[in-house]
């Protein structure tokens, strides 16, 4: 809110605010290019603003799952209500059948009342298709309409059951013409025993055109099957009572698993259909709700794909995103931290597109430029100041050999014929020339470009070959000189001479450090990464030490606290070892207490 505040506060402020749309957006613009938080804080919000999407859609999809879930439940509902309704057109005309037993028992009509009661009733009620009353006999002694009589079910199938005063309601009966009706029986009482039995032939076209009324949406269906697992009536009428049609057999299998829970199944047009079975009240028969959703698995299907299509869009997007951030953030920073190894001299180039970026990033090059030109102009001063001070103590150096010859090439001159001069002329001049030859040596050895020349040898050897040539010196100087190894392996590839003049330096300056006598411990020890396999050496005497106001300067050219030598021992040795993409570290508590010269050098 703070960065936003600002941004509005610059803008408002600017001249250009008012001067339309374009200079405004430019503005803008030019504010975020400024600040590397601002660009951040934009970057986030998009993130964020994709983030949001995400979950919208995750939402969205939640949402589907929900209304798919809350179609089960519908489904169960509908069945159970609609079951109801059916189970009420059945409930009301035994009702009847009932009013009818009960006005039977109480009046005992005669048989031509009871006839023209069965009659009458049959006319005022649609649904019952005929009546008759059967006496314990089993013979029928009146009836409705002898011709209307549909079934030839069997008395045993009903008769035991109302003789023993039950009530008595049969499966769906269905004609050639697909006429469907069930048959209702009831007992007759007289004092207390069973006299006649009630038969009713009930139509059942009024469920069937209640649920033909209720299923006008092409994608729902009601319709009944019995307790027995006979489709009993259906949309399509080819499937009702076919009992050999495999779809009927797979739609009556569905429809009782249906019973508990909602099911969906696929039929022979491959479509899905949500069933969800419940039972008719008081009669052996099941409703069940038959939904079509293949529309809606369609439309779950859509949006899938669109889900699926924002996905890879929105990984494109971060993609694309990280690719921008790594150029415009990461790439420049990497590129700087390259450039570090070459601080200090000419070799870095300036970056003008970067450098001109009103960013962070930006500032950070400019400065960074500044900075390499300032330590390239202190490195000139030092290097003068260097030059100054090597040209001093080479100067020294060269100075006495120089006078030397020069002196005695004056008294040849002054005194040709002097057999003495001429002798001592001899022996002094060649020493001293030879004197002079071993200073330029040194001098030249602190040039290291100079390629090396590797091979493989093995580092113990080559120490102990450096340590023979101070054999005699060690014994005459009272020197002790301990050298052990935990290398299993110490084969390294190098330069040899190169290695091996630097332990000859490092033991030449142990040994000096102890005018007195001592003791010089030297250890080979090896490291082993997952990287690379490097040797650790340390040279240790308990000489003189190095004071802290020296130690830092130790590996300086021409620095030296002796009275004879250039001082460029050291600093050879150390550019030796870094050449060999080593370390050379020292360490000394001080006066009187040694000095320990550490060496990491790399098997290759």
């Amino acid at each position: 809110m703070k960065t936003i505040k600002k941004l509005l506060k610059s803008l408002s402020s600017d001249n250009s605010y008012n001067s339309g749309p374009v200079s405004l957006f430019s503005k803008l613009v030019r504010l975020i290019k400024s600040s590397l938080s601002r660009q951040l804080i934009l970057i986030f919000s998009l993130i964020f603003s994709v983030l949001i999407v995400i979950q919208a859609l995750i939402i969205w999809w939640g949402l589907k799952d929900h209304l798919k879930r809350a179609n089960y439940v519908i489904a169960k509902q509908n069945a159970e209500q609609t079951a109801y309704n059916a189970g009420s057109i059945i409930t009301t005309q035994e009702k009847i059948l009932i009013a009818l037993k009960k006005f039977i028992e109480t009046s005992e009509p005669i048989i031509t009342d009871k006839e023209a009661l069965l009659v009458r009733i049959s006319i005022d009620e649609e649904a019952f298709n005929y009546l008759s009353i059967i006496g314990l006999d089993g013979k029928e002694y009146v009836s409705s309409e002898p011709n209307m009589k549909l079934s030839n079910i069997k008395k045993t199938d009903f008769f035991k059951t109302s003789t023993s005063g039950k009530h008595f309601i049969s499966s769906i009966s269905i004609t050639k013409d697909h006429y469907p009706f069930i048959i209702i029986t009831l007992p007759i009482f007289h004092k207390g025993k069973v006299n006649e039995i009630l038969y009713a032939e009930v139509n059942m076209q009024g469920i069937w055109s209640y649920l033909d009324s209720i299923s006008q949406n092409e994608h729902i269906n009601y319709f009944i099957i019995s307790q027995n697992g006979i489709l009993c009536s259906y949309r399509n009428k080819e499937f009702v009572m076919r009992n050999e049609s495999i779809t009927a057999k797979n739609i009556v299998r569905s429809s009782f698993s249906a019973i508990n829970e909602p099911v969906m199944l696929s039929l022979e047009d491959n479509k899905k259909y949500l069933l969800s079975t419940a039972k008719i009240y008081n009669i052996p028969f099941y409703l069940v709700y038959q939904q079509d959703i293949t529309p809606i698995l369609k439309n779950l299907k859509k949006i899938n794909i669109l889900i699926l299509l924002s996905s890879v869009i929105i990984l494109v997007l971060a993609l694309l995103i990280i690719r921008w951030l790594s150029k415009r953030f990461s790439a420049p920073i990497l590129k700087l931290v390259k450039k570090t190894v070459l601080i200090g001299t000419d070799k870095i180039q300036n970056e003008p597109v970067i450098e001109k970026r009103l960013d962070e990033i930006g500032v950070l090059y400019r400065s960074f430029y500044d900075m390499n030109k300032k330590v390239m102009e202190a490195s000139a001063r030092e290097k003068l100041a260097v030059v100054g001070e090597s040209a001093v103590g080479i100067s020294h150096e060269l100075k006495n050999p120089i006078s030397a010859i020069k002196n005695f090439a004056d008294l040849i001159i002054s005194y040709p014929d002097d057999a003495k001069i001429k002798n001592k002329f001899a022996k002094a001049v060649p020493k001293e020339l030879l004197r002079l030859e071993r200073m330029l040596k040194d001098l030249s050895s602190l040039s290291l470009g100079k390629e090396l020349i590797k091979n493989k040898f093995d580092l113990d050897k080559s120490v102990d070959e450096a340590i023979d040539l101070f054999e005699k010196e060690l014994l005459d100087s009272k020197i002790q000189l301990i050298k052990t190894s935990q290398a299993k392996d110490a084969s390294i590839i190098a330069d040899e001479d190169k290695i091996k003049s630097v332990f000859i330096n490092l033991i030449k300056n142990s040994m000096e450090a102890m005018p007195d006598g001592g003791i010089i411990t030297l250890n080979i020890s090896e490291k082993e990464t997952l990287q690379e396999k490097s040797f650790l050496i340390s040279i240790e005497d308990n000489g003189t030490g190095i004071p802290e106001h020296i130690i830092k300067n130790i590996f300086t050219p021409f620095f030296t606290t002796k009275k004879r030598g250039l001082g460029i021992g050291l600093a050879v040795s150390k550019g030796i070892i870094e050449q060999h993409r080593g370390t050379m570290q020292v360490c000394s508590q001080g006066n009187n207490k040694g000095s320990i010269f550490t060496i990491t050098l790399p098997s290759f």
